[in-house]
This record gives C-alpha cells, sequence and structure tokens, in this order.
C-alpha cells in the first residue's frame, strides 16, 4: 500500500473514530470551508468506503488538489449549505457545474468519480458536515 493511501486510510479511521457509528454531533462535523481536503475526503469516505473516489488514490489526490486550488484562488466559501457540499460530491449542484465551467469538463482536477449517497445514509452524511 503507497504512503497516499496509508495516509487517507489513516484519516478515515480517525474520522470513523470520531463520530462512532456515524453519530456526528454538531461539535465534531467537519467544517467543509475551513477543513483539510483530506479530512473532509476521510470523513465522506467513512459513509461512502467503496464509492471510487475513496478507493483510488489518484482519485483522492485529484479531489484534494481541486479544493486546495479553488481556496487559493478565491476568498470565498465554495459551499453555503451542506446540502451545496452534497451536491457537489455528487457531480451536481450550482458549485460542481461553476465549477466545472470554470475549468473545463476535461481538466484533470475534475477527473475524480462523483460519490454515490443512498437516501437512507443522505441526514447522516448531512450531520457529519457544517459549511
Amino acid at each position: 500500500m503507497d504512503r497516499c493511501r496509508i495516509g487517507i486510510v489513516a484519516l478515515m479511521v480517525l474520522s470513523s473514530s470520531c463520530a462512532e457509528k456515524h453519530d456526528a454531533a454538531p461539535d465534531n462535523a467537519v467544517d467543509v470551508n475551513d477543513s483539510s481536503p483530506a479530512l473532509i475526503l476521510a470523513r465522506l469516505c467513512s459513509y461512502v468506503p467503496d464509492d471510487e473516489l475513496c478507493t483510488v488514490p489518484v482519485q483522492q489526490a485529484a479531489f484534494n488538489q481541486l479544493i486546495s486550488t479553488y481556496r487559493e484562488f478565491v476568498s470565498a466559501p465554495l459551499f453555503n449549505t451542506t446540502k451545496d457540499f452534497l451536491d457537489f460530491v455528487e457531480g451536481r449542484g450550482d458549485a460542481y457545474a461553476a465549477i466545472r465551467e470554470m475549468l473545463g469538463a476535461d481538466n484533470p482536477l475534475l477527473s475524480w468519480t462523483p460519490v454515490t449517497i443512498s437516501d437512507e445514509l443522505r441526514s447522516d452524511v448531512a450531520s457529519a458536515f457544517n459549511p
């Protein structure tokens, strides 16, 4: 297992242990606008561990770099609500459309596969994050 994959796995374990049985209380919710991209991804992947974004290191790197690059160039938060974030990671919504339009659909920063969050998990995932 390469170093990048080990790091993501370690963050996933940390994220999972912070939200036992995925009951994320507001005081340990991950802030999607201020937390590190790796922590955001680790928390997300604790809910959808088998999605391609959570299992392919190249996709994880692209996602992390996309969030980091956005933050370097734009001072405004990318996500106004948790719904905005969930829509974004599912490859839909205004934030995803704006980034895709700005970068172009074939940009390597968009080379990650959006996740699928089941209706049964949606409220649990939403409670694990805040804007």
